[in-house]
């Protein structure tokens, strides 16, 4: 486009100002729906395309600067400077939050497409703004009547002859908008927004944004065609918006009209069922979580000082094997069992600063006055049993059956009594944990839809991850009767099977699933950024309508995960206990 010399300065301020207001903007990218007390997942997602669209302005703004400052400076400059305003104003305006900016997507052929006036390249179709996490496509188009007339008039020209050639005498038509640039780009737009939305079979929407084109121009400047266009591109399902939004800056306005600075709750809250995997039902069995705990550090570093003579709990020895490893045990074993003491030791001070039932309650009461289930998979519950009985104290393994006892008939009453007997905390502080319900083993249909985006994406993360075949833990070793360790999957090796499956369960009851493991959450969210596709098979999932609630889920304030800092069995480890 060809601008002159005070537009061009007029310009060139806005542009320094977007490059102000960005890295205000490098703060509102997307932030998967988890509570991490740590911070951990606290940071958003860098938004795609962010970094390129600067560097981009950066050189807009030092050729604009050149020229002005130039001896000819009164001559006419080729600029996009007036697009890359517009596309800023579309970020700001956008329903948050904003995935990428300037993302090229492959047509669902995965053929590429030859670069027409900049509505594709040669990968794609480029989409200027991808927000409310992939439901909404916008597009930019600076195009002027002047631009798309001389278009048909090439095209005209073509008619001519064929025109010239005719022998019949009759008034003709004008020629209607069969193909221009726009529709072209619509066209490519369409196609490639037939492709659902990774872990959905929802579509995004298209909106086009016409900033100069006029179908009605006050100059008289147009043609019938221009107002068939639009409607055609209407009615290929795009919505057209026509004319140049009102300039806003972040850095000026303090970020207060920025729809983006809302873009998430301050805090998520859980759902009133909780699913919980196999390291929480540890992590609240735990001598480390019920124990009273010691003045100081140093009585949480003497507390794992092993003796030697106990260094069997882990083996699950008797104690006439204790006695004869003691001739066994090597400089190895001992520095085996130095770094768990030192581990124990820092989940104790890790306790020591907040509590981990403290934590789970105090999050609970923050998120309203509703009544909390919690739920967990039969391999959780059967996991979870074995591993205390194996190589946990008196009072772990009596709060392990407390959570499950063997005898169903068991009223609830006597089982808070038995898990809670011995803990620093009154059974009256946590009513809500027991009793624990099973999902039943048939748990495992995939919902037709879910309220978030990223629950369908977790679903279909999990899922493609259990497509694989499963592999033998990758340390795996038993010495002296230790438990087997649990299967891994092969796609990714750090996930084991079981944490896997209950994180499926969990996103297709629409529960938190409230994890000690953190360390499978980071290679899950690795995990769900490969996928790249939805699906449209029969299974496929849809998420219901940003806002829309159901069973009591509302998606813009849900946690689909909620971490904590584990807390390992550690009673057979206490040397106080074996003095």
């Amino acid at each position: 486009m060809t601008l002159h010399q005070q537009p061009l300065d007029e310009l060139l301020q806005q542009l320094r100002e977007i490059l102000q207001s960005i890295p205000l903007l490098e703060s509102q990218g997307y932030r998967p729906p988890i509570i991490d007390g740590d911070g951990y997942t606290q940071n958003r997602d860098p938004i795609i395309g962010l970094r390129i669209f600067k560097d981009s302005i950066s050189r807009e703004v030092e050729v604009l600067e050149q020229f002005l400052a130039s001896s000819e400076h009164g001559s006419e400059l080729s600029t996009n400077a007036s697009y890359f305003v517009a596309v800023w104003n579309e970020i700001l305006s956008a329903p948050p939050p904003i995935v990428a900016v300037g993302k090229v997507f492959e047509p669902p052929d995965g053929k590429s497409k030859k670069n027409t006036s900049g509505s594709a390249t040669p990968g794609g179709i480029k989409v200027d703004v991808v927000a409310d996490e992939g439901r909404k496509w916008i597009r930019v188009n600076t195009m002027k009547n002047s631009r798309i007339l001389a278009e048909f008039r090439e095209a005209d020209s073509y008619l001519t002859g064929s025109e010239d050639d005719s022998d019949v005498d009759e008034p003709l038509s004008p020629p209607s908008a069969q193909e221009n640039s726009l529709l072209r780009m619509g066209r490519a737009l369409a196609a490639a927004s037939t492709v659902p939305i990774a872990g959905t079979n929802e579509k995004p929407s298209v909106t086009l944004r016409l900033t100069r084109l006029q179908p009605e121009p006050p100059d008289g400047d147009t043609d019938p065609r221009i107002a068939e266009t639009i409607h055609s591109l209407g009615c290929l399902g795009i919505d057209i918006q026509l004319g140049e939004r009102t300039f806003r800056s972040l850095h000026r306005d303090g970020g207060i009209t920025c729809s983006l600075c809302r873009s998430r709750p301050v805090e998520f809250r859980p759902t009133n069922r909780v699913n919980m995997d196999l390291s929480m039902l540890i992590a609240l069995v735990s001598d480390l979580s019920h124990a009273e705990l010691p003045k100081n550090e140093e009585g949480a570093r003497t507390r794992f000082r092993m003796p030697v003579c106990a260094r069997s709990w882990k083996l699950g020895k008797s104690s006439t094997t204790a006695t004869s490893s003691r001739k066994t045990t090597g400089p190895d074993e001992d520095l085996e069992y130095s770094k768990h003491s030192r581990a124990l030791s820092n989940q104790c001070m890790q306790e020591m600063e907040h509590g981990l039932i403290d934590e789970i309650v105090g999050r609970l009461t923050s998120a309203g006055d509703h009544v909390t289930q919690f739920w967990t998979t039969e391999e959780a519950r059967d996991r979870c049993l074995q591993i205390v009985e194996k190589i946990g104290g008196e009072a772990e393994k009596r709060r392990a059956h407390a959570l499950f006892p063997a005898d169903l008939t068991m009223e609830v009453s006597r089982c808070r009594a038995d898990f809670w007997r011995g803990s620093r905390y009154s059974q009256s502080f946590f009513p809500s944990l027991l009793p624990i319900h099973i999902h039943p083993s048939h748990t495992s249909g995939i919902p037709r839809s879910v309220s978030s985006l990223f629950w369908g994406h977790l679903i279909q993360t999990c899922r493609h991850i259990l497509s694989y075949d499963v592999a033998p833990h990758p340390r795996l070793y038993k010495k002296d009767g230790e438990m087997e360790r649990a299967k891994v999957t092969k796609l990714n090796t750090k996930l084991t099977v079981h944490t896997v499956e209950s994180m499926l369960i969990g996103a297709c009851e629409e529960m938190t699933t409230l994890t000690a493991n953190k360390a499978s959450v980071k290679a899950l969210l690795r995990e769900m950024k490969s996928v790249k596709h939805g699906c449209e098979d029969a299974t496929a999932i849809k998420a219901r309508p940003r806002g829309c609630a159901e069973n009591g889920v509302e998606d813009s304030m849900t946690a689909a995960v909620w971490i904590v800092e584990p807390r390992s069995l550690a009673e057979g480890m206490r040397a106080d206990h074996l003095q």
